[in-house]
């Protein structure tokens, strides 16, 4: 783990949504590094929570959010409420949404939308809340709908359940067949299909829901937000399109009928901003598939023009004769709600669209962006050491420029993009490489929403065989630019090193690009060689990034030592070389330095991490740029690989001290500090064989500032 501020950080797995911090340590960064603090202006500390995917974005209004999203079920746990913002949190529950169905005989129906529930300002204490989120209806052609109904969210906050409850979130209702089956019930009801028997819509939900974005649901409202599938019968269907099903209802409207020239379209969608800031859509209604000849099916649920993106699934096509088969069905969105496409004209069970499956998210205040702030997204703050305002990502997000851009922008963007650093091997393990680093200043960036993705620091490799388990890096994105992974280190009996991820510059304003660094090698097999680093091109200065160390066996078992990782600095000093026999472990490379955050902070970042050692031997110090010290397999304090010396953001972890025969396990290769995109550190063996685990890759991080 990174240590921050004497703050134990969190290590992001490969993988994941990208690095974060604990929320000491950013309190910490806030006091200190001027990350969050804006004198004067700036009010911060929300709730301390945690659970879920966590994101943190910036209002149109200034006011900075972290939500916390469930795509599976969980717990979302408060454990201190803010003393500057109220006790409560909104939410958002959206049930799974209905699948649609399939006909022996003609096109069948759409699934509908599940439920949504959306509430503000709703009172929490210092507890647990459940959290069960409904997947999608699978839908099926025997039954009329009901068991094809996606499956109930819910939060438990405030009063939940059935008999009333504002934490629920029905499923959508499932499609009916062809023969008389009406859709399913549900929040929203499935679409169904002709003849119809019984046309009576089975809607749960609450209808009138006006369009337009963040519409609270009206209390008391059981299910949620939903509206009826339709069926060929209705008023505005068109009887020369007999055989097509019609679409299931979403959360903003009905699904309709089948219409000429395509079967039923899914009901509308609902667009939030709770879970980023951007607009998403929500439980749109599966449309229903095609019968007649050359019918499209009908189309997936959606808002307006096409708002926040897709989330019913279309209903299948029939691009032939309505004697032959027709084409599946389309699945509704994941995490979205939304209803699953009927299936096309006479296909069998399973060609349906399955409903997608529901979210939970809960977001709470925890910042006010800074007066001086022109754009949004990030951590927004004022450093007055520099007079610019900045915005920095720890967590994926999106940095918008409005239109018009204030006339401070244009010209006058500088950055700092760092890629995730490899994880280290275990086993007599090479340090992992240090993330990539592009930079650049007098950028112009228009009015738009530029998304960023936060590469994750590596996995380390626990058990044997060690390196086919930890991995590199993942890859920093912003503005079509990318910083490359580090490379992972290499086990002594595992897969070879992996080399550094390429980065990528462009040439608006001034850009310096360095590939990752190499990963580390062992000491003996195919992983002795030390890994290459990666390319960078595009920018106008490109950097190879530095190259692992060679590991190479002493002069007898107890001598054996491994080559540190590669960090970013290319051609700085100490580049990732690799020991001499029977040396120390390999010193991790050094990473890029910069000044984004100012003269006094003039950083390291992506930095090397150091390879562990043998018996009574050092093992690698981290490379300046958050790289982790690497383990030696020794009692002795005074063999482990220390931490960089920095200066850095965050520093990684020196190695842990070996604990010999008696217990193998309790000691590893020290962490890549978070946000640094350091290299994990190495890890050796276990007094009794076994090996020890090597450290993990720090996460990335990207800064943008521009004048105030």
């Amino acid at each position: 783990m990174g240590f921050i501020g004497k703050n134990r950080g969190k290590a992001i797995q490969s993988g994941g949504a990208g690095g974060s911090f604990s929320r000491a340590d950013l309190a910490w960064l806030g006091i200190n590094r001027t990350l969050i603090a804006d004198p004067g202006t700036a009010t911060h500390g929300g709730h301390i929570a945690s659970g879920g995917i966590e994101n943190d974005y910036t209002t149109p209004t200034g006011d900075i959010y972290r939500s916390h999203t469930f795509t599976g079920s969980g717990t979302f746990e408060i454990t201190e409420l803010s003393g500057n913002y109220p006790a409560a949190v909104d939410y958002l529950a959206v049930g799974g949404g209905g699948g649609g169905s399939t006909s022996p005989t003609a096109g069948a129906g759409g699934g509908g939308g599940g439920g949504i529930q959306y509430r503000t300002a709703q009172p929490v204490t210092a507890t647990s809340y459940t959290i069960i989120v409904g997947g999608g209806g699978v839908g099926l052609s025997e039954d009329p709908g009901t068991l094809g109904e996606g499956g109930m969210t819910s939060i438990s906050i405030g009063t939940v359940g059935e008999a009333g409850g504002t934490g629920v979130a029905r499923g959508g209702g499932g499609g009916g067949k062809y023969g008389g089956y009406r859709g399913g019930d549900g929040a929203s009801s499935g679409g169904g299909t002709q003849p119809t028997i019984d046309p009576a819509p089975g809607v749960k939900g609450t209808p009138g829901h006006p369009g337009g974005e963040d519409i609270v649901t009206p209390a008391p409202s059981i299910y949620g937000w939903g509206n009826a599938g339709s069926y060929p019968g209705a008023p505005t269907g068109n009887p020369t399109t007999a055989g097509d099903g019609s679409g299931g209802g979403g959360a903003a409207s009905a699904g309709q009928s089948n219409q000429a020239p395509a079967a039923g379209k899914g009901g509308d969608s609902a667009i939030y901003t709770i879970q980023t800031g951007a607009k998403l859509a929500y439980s749109g209604g599966g449309g229903g598939g095609g019968h007649n000849t050359g019918t499209p099916g009908g189309a997936g649920g959606v808002t307006g023009p096409g708002e926040g993106g897709a989330s019913g699934g279309a209903g299948g096509n029939n691009p032939g004769p309505n004697s032959g088969e027709g084409e599946v069905g389309t699945p509704g969105v994941i995490n979205t709600g939304g209803g699953g496409g009927g299936a096309g004209n006479k296909l069998p069970r399973g060609s349906q669209g399955m409903g997608g499956s529901g979210v939970a998210v809960i977001r709470y205040q925890i910042a006010t962006a800074p007066a001086s702030a022109k754009c949004s997204g990030g951590l927004v703050s004022f450093n007055p050491e520099t007079g610019k305002t900045q915005h920095v990502f720890l967590q994926s997000g999106s940095f918008v420029v409005p239109s018009p851009a204030a006339p401070t922008i244009a010209g006058n963007i500088r950055y700092l993009m760092v890629g995730g650093g490899g994880g280290a091997a275990g086993n007599n393990g090479g340090g992992g490489g240090g993330g990539g680093v592009v930079y650049g200043s007098g950028a112009t960036l228009p009015a738009a929403t530029y998304p960023i993705v936060i590469g994750a620091g590596g996995n380390t490799s626990p058990g044997r065989p060690s390196s086919p388990f930890n991995s590199p890096g993942a890859t920093t994105t912003f503005n079509s630019m990318s910083a490359g992974g580090g490379g992972k280190g290499a086990g002594h009996d595992g897969a070879v090193v992996h080399v550094g991820e390429a980065s990528t510059g462009n040439t608006d304003g001034t850009t310096v690009a360095y590939g990752g660094g190499g990963g580390g090698g062992s000491i003996s097999g195919p992983n002795t060689t030390g890994a290459a680093g990666g390319p960078a091109s595009g920018a106008d200065t490109n950097n190879t990034g530095g190259e692992g160390g060679d590991g190479n066996p002493g002069p007898g078992s107890a001598s054996t030592t491994m080559g540190g990782g590669g960090g970013a600095g290319g051609n700085a000093p100490a580049p990732g070389s690799g020991p001499n026999p029977g040396g120390p472990g390999g010193a991790g490379g050094v990473g890029v330095q910069n000044d984004i955050l100012g003269p006094t902070r003039n950083y390291y970042w992506g930095g090397g991490g150091g390879a562990c050692s043998g018996p009574a031997t050092t093992a690698g110090a981290g490379g300046a740029g958050g790289g982790g010290g690497g383990n030696s397999n020794d009692p002795s304090a005074s063999y482990v690989g220390p931490a960089p010396a920095g200066p850095e953001l965050a520093a990684g972890d020196a190695g842990e001290v070996g604990q010999g025969e008696s217990n193998p396990y309790n000691a590893g290769g020290g962490d890549g500090g978070g946000g640094t995109g350091g290299g994990g550190g190495g890890a050796g063996m276990g007094g009794d064989g076994e090996p020890q685990e090597g450290g993990n890759g720090g996460s990335g991080i990207v800064i943008i500032t521009y004048p105030t």
